[in-house]
C-alpha cells in the first residue's frame, strides 16, 4: 500500500520519470515526503527506496 497520498504519489512517479537513473529522483522523493507528515517517516522512507529501487539503508544513507 501507497505512503503517499495519490496526488503526491502521482508527483513522485513523475519526478521518477525524469531522470534517467531511478536512484537520482531520491532527495526531490524524501521532500515530497517530508512536505506531506512533516518529517521521514519510515513508511515514507521505506518507499522512496521502492520508488528508486535502492535500499533503505541508501535513502537513510542519503537523508542523514
Amino acid at each position: 500500500m501507497s505512503h503517499l497520498r495519490t496526488e503526491l504519489r502521482q508527483r513522485a512517479e513523475e519526478l521518477v520519470g525524469l531522470y534517467p537513473l531511478r536512484r537520482s529522483a531520491m532527495l526531490p522523493l524524501l521532500h515530497l515526503v517530508q512536505e506531506q507528515d512533516g518529517y521521514l517517516t519510515p513508511e515514507g522512507i521505506a518507499e522512496v527506496a521502492e520508488l528508486t529501487g535502492t535500499t533503505e539503508a541508501d535513502v537513510r544513507g542519503t537523508a542523514s
